[in-house]
Formats: structure tokens, C-alpha cells, sequence
């Protein structure tokens, strides 16, 4: 496989479209409790068709595949097809996923991964014995079209009332954001899995690239209410994370930073994916900004039966991943 990771990096250099996740670097980054690695699906001719990329961490001295902090979509990414007719095209699609199924690793005893918006056929991995769940995503588009009028009444509203007490700053500390997250995850009894250490280098590194922006909306005195941590791809923002502070939450302060998350984010590109999750209080939130409900595949397979009823059990309860 090492072959297979070498020719990737080189690759990868080469597409525009692939996404900010699929990224060597960024996987060099995030790949700080595990290692890396990729499949390649070729053609007769040698020319890489499609890829899947995992991240390997171990747990109880087993290998499992997973995904890496900070990752919100990662598995198979297959670039867009040339074909003039649908059908060679799926045919074609559902040939490089056999390919790529091929050259898992055997050993490891959990696969779990949420695959981009963009993958629709699991068809051959139901064949192969995989399962799915579906999640969702809230995507704007085109930012360029939407306006505070998209959104719903209720939204709107807050918007309007937090606007007229906080106000948008962007010299944010990213220590700040780890903060309020970190604080929100341990008041649910679900702390961080990763490190504050962890959070600034790969921030350093986004920063150095121009790929992220960090907002907060304060009051006149100063403080905080919330932040919000946007990571910006080639054409796409990824609501990577919010926070607020847990004294300061009736201000409205939420729905004003998702509002000026998506104002920002319109000045570098011109979509905007809220990065999902299936819990009903975010999907309340999500939703009233008036973006595209959209299906995203968490793909998963267990070694065993006593391994797939203890992953369905902790899946069930496991609010973290959801």
C-alpha cells in the first residue's frame, strides 16, 4: 500500500476538486492518534479512477478504521466522469468501488466512515457486506443567491435581536474556540477526544494556507458569546465547529454567528455546508437557514456478530458521532 500512498500524494497535487479532507496534508495533520493510508482504483492504461482513504487507530490492541478528529468526510472519492451516457457512468463507478473494496485492510475489525455528500452508490459495498446509516447535511449552494430572507421566521428573529446587541469580530483566538467547544462537549458528558495542542497546530497550519476563518460575536464589554471555526475548501465553507459560552446563551448570539459565517464565507467561496448531524436540536437550527437537506452515507462493517451488536449498541448511545 505504500506504493499506493506515494502515487497519491503526486495525484492529488493534480486535482482541484478533491476535497479539503482528502488532502495529504491535512490527513498528515489529523492524523495524530493514527496513521493514513489510501487504495487507488486504476485503468488499463494506469491512470488513477477513484481512491479511498482511511484513517487506522487502535483500540484494545485491534486495528480500526475510523475517522480522524476533525474529519467530517473521508472513504471513497471518485472524480467526475467524462461519460457522455448515465449508465456507463455507474457502471463505471460501481467497477472502481469493487476495485477499491479489493484492498481494505483484512485485519481491521471496525470500519466506520461518513463519506461526502457526493457518493450515492453504496450498492457495492451492501454486496460485500457492508452496512449504512444515513446522516445529513444542510448545504447553500450558491451563497451568492441567498439572503437573510431564505431563512425562517424564528431564525430571523434572533438574528434581528442579536444584531442589535452583539456585534462581529474577527480577531478571534483560536484558544478561545477550544474553550467554548471544550466546555460545551464536557456540560454534555462527551469531552474532546483530541488535545488543545492538537487543535493549534492544525489550526497554524489553515491559517498559513488562507483556509479558515474564526468569528466570534461579543457585547459591548467584551465578552465572547459564541464563536464559530469555518474551514474553506476549494469552492466550499464547512461549519467545522461552534461554540459558546454556557452563561451567555439567551442572547441569540448562535444564530447571528452562523449568519455571519455564511456573509464571510461568500467572500471566498460560493457554497456552504453546515457539516451535519442527525441531532434534532442542531437540525432545528441547521434547517432554518434555508439550505438543501442533503443525504450524506455513514459506512460501516465489523469483523463479527458479538462486534456488530457492541457497535450498534455504543452507536446508539453515542451522541459524539452524531
Amino acid at each position: 500500500m505504500h506504493n499506493d500512498k506515494e502515487r497519491y500524494i503526486a495525484w492529488a497535487e493534480t486535482q482541484e476538486d478533491l476535497p479539503i479532507f482528502f488532502r495529504p496534508w491535512y490527513l498528515d495533520l489529523v492524523s495524530h492518534y493514527g496513521t493514513w493510508d489510501v487504495a487507488i482504483a486504476s485503468s488499463k492504461s494506469g491512470n488513477t479512477e477513484g481512491v479511498w482513504v482511511w484513517y487506522t487507530t487502535k483500540r484494545y490492541n485491534r486495528k480500526f478504521i475510523v475517522m480522524p478528529p476533525l474529519t467530517p468526510f473521508g472513504g471513497i472519492w471518485i472524480p467526475k466522469t467524462t461519460s457522455s451516457k448515465a449508465v456507463y457512468s455507474i457502471q463505471k463507478q460501481t467497477n472502481i468501488i469493487r476495485q477499491l473494496i479489493g484492498k481494505i485492510p483484512s485485519d481491521a475489525v471496525l470500519l466506520r466512515q461518513t463519506f461526502t455528500p457526493e457518493f450515492s452508490n453504496w450498492l457495492p459495498l451492501y454486496w460485500k457486506g457492508f452496512r449504512q446509516t444515513t446522516r445529513y447535511t444542510f448545504v447553500i449552494e450558491d451563497i451568492r443567491k441567498w439572503s437573510p430572507d431564505d431563512t425562517a421566521t424564528n431564525v430571523r428573529n434572533k438574528i434581528h435581536k442579536a444584531s442589535g446587541v452583539l456585534t462581529l469580530r474577527k480577531d478571534i483566538a483560536p484558544d478561545t474556540v477550544f474553550e467554548q467547544v471544550s466546555g460545551i462537549m464536557e456540560q454534555k458528558g462527551m469531552p474532546l477526544i483530541w488535545s488543545k495542542d492538537f487543535f493549534l497546530s492544525l489550526d497554524k497550519e489553515l491559517n498559513r494556507r488562507g483556509q479558515r476563518l474564526i468569528l466570534g460575536a461579543a457585547d459591548s464589554a467584551g465578552n465572547i458569546h459564541a464563536t464559530a471555526y469555518i474551514l474553506l475548501d476549494h469552492n466550499t465553507a464547512y461549519l467545522l465547529m461552534l461554540g459558546s459560552d454556557k452563561n451567555l446563551r439567551r442572547s441569540g448570539a448562535i444564530p447571528l454567528i452562523i449568519y455571519h459565517a455564511i456573509q464571510e464565507s461568500g467572500r471566498h467561496v460560493n457554497r456552504f455546508d453546515f457539516e451535519g448531524s442527525v441531532l434534532e436540536s442542531l437540525f432545528d437550527l441547521f434547517s432554518g437557514f434555508g439550505g438543501k437537506m442533503t443525504p450524506c452515507y455513514n459506512i460501516y462493517k465489523t469483523k463479527n456478530f458479538f462486534l456488530d451488536i457492541v457497535y450498534q449498541w455504543k452507536m446508539h448511545r453515542d451522541t459524539f458521532n452524531k
